[in-house]
């Protein structure tokens, strides 16, 4: 549901889809809850988090009450259970305020955990206001944040419906900064894969024809699969947008 969603967002069959996944998702997450249950497997802990995810990203409002909650305790007490704290994290900052965007700055800074960093990066990369993003991208790039995080910064915005043309647009500005930092090193072609996103042939064309002009030794093939997959999404859509239409319109969904 969650590509999906990257396929419809922002077209005006989205707010069906969203309904649509709400109701597909709302009786298991009743059955997964909140709390682990005793003796539960450790799938079924990640199903939860996962579950809870979802729910909550399309719009959920029950869902996203109660990751509030548990964030405001987090902010008093830092008690919240660690297989759901990136759930809690992202869930806040997707319908979070600039003093949340503030409170997961200073918490990532302050962290001396790495997977603490990253659950607070993917929070930073989560909001939806521009100026927001932009911030988390100028202060990736800087000295203060490891290289890896630079590259967790352009996968997590890309992931973001929000903050994906603002990740491309800061990967083109920045090119040659980016080039002169990681070429050579296995994350150089990571600052491209995740562009695989988009979902237009115009986007495909504009990925191929910045690296016509911006060539560099050892990306050819990543630079080749990136516009391959968007033309693929694209052609996806074109074929069964209709189909999803006309499904989401009809009577049996339940919605």
């Amino acid at each position: 549901l969650l590509e999906i969603k990257s396929l419809l967002y922002g077209k005006e069959i989205y707010e069906d889809f969203r309904m649509y996944a709400c109701y597909v998702l709302k009786k298991i997450g009743k059955e997964v809850g909140w709390s682990k249950k005793k003796n539960e497997k450790h799938e079924d802990t990640l199903l939860r988090s996962a579950i809870l995810l979802a729910l909550g990203s399309f719009g959920d409002k029950a869902t996203i009450e109660k990751a509030r909650e548990r964030f405001a305790k987090f902010q008093k007490d830092r008690i919240l259970e660690s297989d759901l704290r990136a759930t809690v994290f992202v869930l806040t900052a997707e319908n979070g305020t600039k003093k949340d965007f503030d409170f997961f700055m200073k918490f990532y800074k302050d962290s001396p955990s790495e997977e603490e960093k990253d659950r607070a990066m993917r929070a930073l990369c989560s909001f939806s206001d521009p100026r927001l993003l932009r911030i988390v991208l100028d202060y990736a790039f800087t000295e203060e944040v490891r290289a890896q995080d630079a590259f967790k910064t352009i996968y997590f915005l890309a992931n973001n419906p929000a903050g994906r043309d603002i990740a491309w647009s800061y990967v083109k500005e920045n090119w040659e900064t980016i080039v002169r930092r990681f070429e050579g090193s296995n994350l150089f072609a990571r600052f491209i894969s995740p562009f695989s996103r988009f979902i237009t042939t115009d986007e495909a064309k504009d990925v191929e024809n910045f690296f016509k002009k911006h060539a560099v030794l050892g990306i050819e093939r990543t630079v080749a699969q990136t516009i391959e997959k968007i033309r693929s999404n694209a052609d996806l859509l074109n074929r069964d947008l209709p189909k999803i239409v006309s499904f989401l319109k009809s009577p049996s969904t339940g919605i």
